[in-house]
């Protein structure tokens, strides 16, 4: 054989190999990725405190039916990354199964009077009297972090709302106490981060996916 068949003939063998071994380390890498996604969709649900008996929807916004069998109740705070991605998932899910969830929306700020996160809260709540409570929630998320008094007034004011009852709500110590107690309620259920949610009592902490959201749901219509 001549030294330039030869050359070429180590040159192909040496690319076959190099071609394998890329190969086999895409396959490999897509493997890991595969069991790391699933092994993560599995912890979303926790099961170290079972399920939380009695989480109150109290009289927080809702979407989906007042009488559905499986009650979906978040605590969020407004500044949270997580808890702004989390709500298209959500709502997906409430079209999804229709009449049968409903996910209901509770404040919890990690910050007291005053920060921004509780200002986000008051603000919703607020829009919440005067009926729009979705259409500011949509805008807060879309506006993190701005939520200072005059970012607020704006989104409000952006929304159609009264400004004059508007402020006083803001300003309220109804207000004030109803976010309060959400957030009371939260921490007496275990919830330390946000978003927590929990579906029918079972605890789902974090960005959590539709599919777990869906397994926890039909879990509890079984």
């Amino acid at each position: 054989m001549k030294p330039d068949a030869k050359m070429t003939m180590m040159t192909t063998l040496v690319l076959v190999v190099l071609i394998l071994l890329t190969f086999l380390s895409v396959v490999t890498l897509f493997r890991v990725n595969q069991v790391y996604f699933l092994l993560a969709e599995s912890s979303a649900i926790t099961t170290d405190v079972g399920l939380v008996a009695n989480v109150s929807a109290d009289d927080d916004p809702f979407l989906g039916s007042p009488a559905a069998p499986v009650a979906i109740v978040c605590f969020l705070d407004y500044s949270c990354g997580a808890c702004s991605e989390v709500q298209e998932t959500l709502a997906q899910i409430v079209e999804a199964y229709g009449d049968q969830v409903r996910f209901v929306f509770r404040d919890f700020p990690l910050g007291g009077p005053g920060t921004p996160s509780f200002n986000a809260a008051l603000a919703a709540e607020c829009a919440d009297q005067q009926g729009k409570f979705w259409e500011m929630r949509d805008l807060l998320f879309a506006n993190q972090p701005a939520f200072d008094r005059g970012s607020l007034r704006s989104y409000a004011a952006s929304l159609g709302l009264d400004a004059l009852t508007f402020d006083g709500c803001l300003s309220a110590a109804e207000t004030t106490a109803e976010v309060e107690q959400d957030y009371a309620d939260g921490q007496s259920y275990g919830v330390s981060s946000t978003p927590t949610c929990f579906v029918n009592g079972r605890r789902l902490v974090g960005t959590v996916s539709f599919s777990v959201f869906r397994r926890a749901v039909d879990e509890a219509l079984q």
